[in-house]
């Protein structure tokens, strides 16, 4: 498993919190 993956999973999940 890549990093990115995991960051692009952490940013989606702030970007649901913040809308």
């Amino acid at each position: 498993k890549s990093i990115s993956e995991a960051a692009t999973a952490w940013g989606l999940k702030c970007l649901r919190y913040e809308i």
